[in-house]
């Protein structure tokens, strides 16, 4: 079955180290969406989470090269925010520098 027929969705979004802007934007563009909760995280509250899930029920989002490490480790699909004025790279399942365009759509194609 094609990924745009499927209609599995994660179960959480967890976000951590995402301007407020940019969070916002995610907000207004999942509004519809019931089937997924949206959870801001902490660092320290990210690292440990994240070292003892071991599942595809969520996704996960960050500017933080370490937690998007972590997330890859444990096998949780993860999406890197980059600023757009940064010179490092971030390295994802996938790379975003705005959640402008990003929906539920956008989301499972990456989950």
């Amino acid at each position: 079955m094609p990924y745009y027929n499927r209609k599995e969705y994660p179960k959480q979004i967890w976000v951590s180290q995402i301007p407020e802007r940019e969070v916002s934007l995610l907000r207004e563009n999942l509004a519809g969406i019931k089937q997924t909760t949206f959870v801001l995280i902490k660092k320290e509250e990210a690292f440990h989470q994240l070292s003892e899930k071991r599942s595809r029920d969520i996704i996960f989002l960050s500017s933080n090269q370490s937690l998007l490490d972590l997330a890859r480790d444990v096998d949780v699909p993860a999406i890197a925010y980059q600023k757009p004025e940064t010179d490092t790279f971030l390295h994802a399942d996938m790379v975003v520098e705005g959640f402008e365009e990003v929906d539920m759509t956008f989301l499972q194609r990456v989950y």
